[in-house]
């Protein structure tokens, strides 16, 4: 096994790891603006209902 398969695969894990960090940080993001909606729906039926 030479020196540029082993530089490959720490590239590959290197992009692996970044793409991972995105995808987390969208999910994360796409989790908190899906509870601000709720809690906005939420607030208008209650204001409805009174």
């Amino acid at each position: 096994m030479g020196v540029t398969t082993v530089k490959g695969y720490y590239l590959m894990g290197t992009v692996g790891v970044i793409s991972s960090a995105f995808t987390i940080a969208k999910v994360t993001r796409d989790d908190q603006e899906n509870d601000e909606r709720y809690n906005e729906m939420f607030r208008a039926v209650k204001q409805e209902q009174e």
